[in-house]
């Protein structure tokens, strides 16, 4: 691929990316999970720096695909401090709204720095 970003293996880092978060566990809501149509929830995910650098302070978790869940009052967690390399985190985004029909809804996530740029595996 363009820009030196190959993958060589499970759980190798990407070359030429200098920020990286990595999913470690759901902390609830697991895939799969049933939910009341309109019940009201708030996602959280533990992650964790596997790159050789700190995560800027004020990078957020953006919604980057997949169903719409969120709703006017819905935020995402804001990384205040800088996460150090090999440091682990809790990151929440909520309110989230389930549908009202029954199916299989999936929403994405990534990170993004103050510039903007996203970072990491998606959520």
């Amino acid at each position: 691929r363009e820009g030196g970003r190959k993958c060589r293996g499970k759980n190798k880092k990407l070359t030429g990316s200098k920020k990286m978060a990595r999913l470690v566990r759901h902390v609830n809501v697991g895939d799969g999970t049933n939910m009341a149509p309109g019940e009201k929830f708030t996602k959280k995910w533990i992650v964790r720096n596997d790159a050789e650098e700190a995560w800027p302070k004020d990078s957020k978790l953006v919604h980057i695909g997949g169903d719409q869940l969120e709703t006017a009052d819905t935020e995402a967690i804001v990384v205040k401090d800088a996460v150090k390399p090999g440091e682990s985190k809790e990151v929440s985004v909520g309110p989230l709204t389930a549908p009202q029909l029954p199916g299989l809804y999936k929403t994405y996530y990534r990170f993004q720095d103050p510039e903007g740029k996203r970072f990491g595996q998606r959520l």
